[in-house]
């Protein structure tokens, strides 16, 4: 008896360590916390990024429970109120006019449709032109994309508009820029392509990249295609970046803002893991993201939320699941 009893403590820690070896994935759930709806959305507004919060707030509506839905209802309201006052609205298009960049759809266009002409190239080689004047610091890839876009414009002259695209895509670059949305990897890409095209007066050394970014931004529109261009590190994650939007369009902005690098790297997988199902992980940020792709989307759909609901009511359990995630999987079957 006095054996039996000894026995038992080492018993029940065996099949402590068989229960954690095997549902590894529940301590995966215990851990996740969502993220706040409200508070989120109510600190882009805080920002002025009113646009971004319109996306954020319509995103979160897709995944909030009744509780979170009226008080994001009202701030959905806020924010239509504030975007279509004709001060916001005049004030963004102004943007876009003199200086060729905005955060908004509406100023966005409206640099778009002046660089897309020949005045707009010519304008922004002036302004370059001045700053060098006044040995002030001049932007170099403003000037090479203006030059390519007075050579475009000529070209397209000479063909008979044979490569209007391409200077299209020229123009949203160049407005991409002065949106402050190019990475300093593309910047040194565009540049050195541009070179490339004064040289040899040719538009072939830019046209795969100009391609890429013209269609990231078809996915997902001007606005958000501009931000999401400026989360881009290399060639690799412009095409997954890409990828993500070709599925999810307009939820794309949302997503990487709420997954980050994260979301980028499931790229390949967002068929095998099912779009909604991305969307609920996303509630957890990109820990969540982490842990739909550990865990499967079949058990993460059926337990996640009750797993994660138990984490953060109990926070020593989360806490606990935590510790014990530390702890190499094969040190459980030792």
């Amino acid at each position: 008896m006095r054996g039996l009893i000894w026995r038992l403590p080492w018993l029940l820690f065996a099949l402590v360590c068989l229960y954690i070896l095997f549902y590894r994935w529940q301590l995966e759930l215990l851990t996740l916390t969502p993220i706040d709806f409200v508070t989120t959305t109510r600190a882009l507004i805080q920002q002025g990024q009113y646009a971004e919060a319109a996306d954020q707030v319509a995103y979160f509506l897709d995944l909030a429970d009744a509780h979170d839905r009226s008080e994001l209802e009202a701030l959905a309201a806020e924010i239509d109120n504030h975007r279509s006052s004709l001060d916001y609205q005049t004030e963004k298009i102004q943007e876009g006019l003199l200086t060729g960049s905005s955060d908004e759809l509406s100023g966005q266009v409206t640099g778009l449709a002046t660089s897309m002409l020949v005045i707009g190239d010519i304008r922004d080689l002036v302004k370059e032109g001045l700053h060098w004047l006044h040995n002030e610091e001049t932007d170099e890839l403003i000037v090479a994309l203006s030059s390519i876009g007075v050579v475009a414009t000529a070209v397209q002259l000479i063909s008979f508009g044979t490569t209007s695209p391409i200077k299209a895509g020229i123009s949203v670059t160049k407005v991409a820029h002065q949106a402050g949305a190019i990475p300093p990897w593309l910047r040194q890409h565009l540049i050195q392509g541009s070179s490339k095209v004064l040289e040899t007066r040719s538009l072939a050394p830019v046209i795969a990249t100009i391609t890429k970014i013209q269609r990231l931004i078809d996915h997902v529109g001007y606005r958000q295609g501009f931000a999401l261009l400026g989360l881009t590190r290399d060639p690799g994650s412009l095409n997954r970046m890409a990828q993500v939007a070709k599925h999810l369009g307009p939820a794309t902005g949302p997503l990487m803002r709420l997954g980050g690098d994260a979301a980028l790297a499931i790229a390949p997988q967002i068929e095998k893991l099912g779009i909604a199902n991305l969307k609920l992980a996303s509630r957890y940020g990109p820990q969540g993201l982490h842990t739909l792709v550990q865990v499967g989307p079949v058990r993460f759909v059926k337990y996640g939320a009750r797993l994660a609901k138990l984490g953060y009511t109990y926070p020593w359990l989360a806490t606990l699941a935590n510790y014990l995630l530390k702890v190499p999987a094969f040190m459980w079957v030792i």
